[in-house]
């Protein structure tokens, strides 16, 4: 059920990320920007309130009291959820265990989403990580299933969110709920969104919104993402990062630090976990930032179970917070880019590198199949999962995990 603050987003014509300044003086942050509404247009309003956005300047990347400075003018209606401890009455681990769903807000219904979820609390699951704005055919320039598309960059530059697709997102996030799962929500996709993003070069989709979340808009969209659906008792985490190995940079690392500025001048405490790029990208460079409470390091498709457990050791030691295992490899991928002798890893592969995650002592796990990250879309997956049986993709491989994890 939609709380009435999230109706109230979804009642707006454009779903507008408000503007916000970066490098402002100290007058100026003490006025967020807010979104108000009047009967046929939403806009923005400078209307002074408790918070503010805080210069990428102005925030260190070593100090845990950093949080401190920004207050809040609206509150969370659930007490926090502690994603890293968190685990589905349902599931039989003794750690968090998700699926990888990255495209599923923007490609799924919320009847194929009930039967993911339903299928995720049957295998022992706790949830799934899905992204708001992801790469093709799920980016914020493309359509939504059955419905328009997802927004757009609007003219002062500020992302704008379709209403239509806040509530898809919304009814899916319920369909979890139902089910007693929880999503880790990614906001962007990093390697599309944040500058020197290099995914799907050449798609028009793609080029239309590269590049577009940046230092003057990222306080907002971490605000607006956090007022939408932060309450809903679907959201377990945020997850930044994804796939930066063109943009592993320390100007991204400010974008993300207003991103989660914005994030917590609404109040919300949910855990915030960084999905890292692959090692030889520099995987452990959040080490140290203020707002990381979740290292997830992606090992990756092309490499064994041993050199996976090496790395997640190696970031548990660089990070000192709580380490998952953020992308091992996909069960049954299929791409031409992975060497021959890694690909369609089957029911052993995924068993390892549970069991590599297992001897690195991570606190959580996120499996991963070929076809349903992409939502059951053609090609890089040997087994094809279908979309009007998603419960079918399921199988030994899942019970193979879950049991590397389960209680004694």
């Amino acid at each position: 059920m939609m709380t009435t603050r999230l109706r109230a987003v979804a009642a707006t014509a454009l779903f507008v990320v408000a503007a916000s300044a970066c490098g402002v003086d100290e007058a100026d942050a003490s006025a967020g920007r807010t979104l108000v509404e009047s009967s046929s247009t939403t806009s923005i309003s400078t209307t002074p309130t408790t918070v503010g956005p805080m210069s990428a300047t102005s925030m260190s990347s070593t100090s845990s009291s950093t949080t401190s400075t920004t207050t809040s003018s609206t509150t969370s209606t659930l007490p926090p959820v502690d994603a890293t401890t968190w685990i589905a009455d349902s599931a039989p681990t003794v750690i968090p265990v998700y699926d990888t769903a990255w495209q599923l807000f923007a490609l799924a219904t919320p009847e194929e989403a009930n039967g993911y979820f339903a299928a995720l609390a049957d295998y022992g699951f706790s949830g799934a990580w899905a992204a708001v704005l992801h790469h093709e055919p799920a980016t914020l320039a493309d359509n939504f299933a059955g419905g328009g598309r997802m927004g757009e960059v609007n003219s002062d530059g500020y992302i704008a969110l379709d209403e239509e697709y806040i509530q898809r997102v919304v009814d899916i996030l319920d369909a979890a709920h139902a089910n007693g799962m929880k999503v880790g929500v990614v906001p962007a996709w990093q390697n599309l969104y944040l500058p020197g993003g290099a995914s799907d070069a050449g798609n028009a989709a793609s080029d239309e919104v590269r590049g577009s979340i940046n230092e003057t808009n990222a306080w907002a969209f971490g605000r607006q993402i956090a007022e939408a659906i932060g309450s809903h008792p679907g959201v377990s985490m945020w997850v930044f990062g994804g796939d930066a190995s063109s943009n592993n940079t320390e100007d991204n690392k400010a974008i993300w630090r207003l991103v989660a500025n914005g994030i917590k001048s609404t109040g919300n405490e949910h855990r915030i976990a960084y999905h890292s790029p692959t090692a030889v990208h520099d995987q452990n460079n959040y080490a140290g930032e203020w707002w990381l409470d979740v290292a997830a390091p992606q090992t990756g498709h092309t490499q064994t179970s041993d050199a996976a457990q090496l790395q997640l050791e190696a970031s548990r030691g660089a990070y000192g917070v709580p380490v998952w295992s953020g992308e091992s490899r996909y069960f049954n991928i299929d791409f031409d880019w992975i060497p021959a002798a890694f690909r369609n890893p089957g029911v052993n592969e995924m068993r390892n590198d549970a069991l590599a995650a297992e001897a690195a002592a991570v606190e959580g796990f996120v499996y991963g199949d070929a076809g349903r990250w992409r939502w059951c879309r053609p090609g890089g997956d040997l087994t094809p999962c279908s979309r009007d049986d998603i419960g079918a993709s399921f199988g030994a491989a899942e019970r193979a995990v879950v049991d590397v994890f389960r209680t004694p």
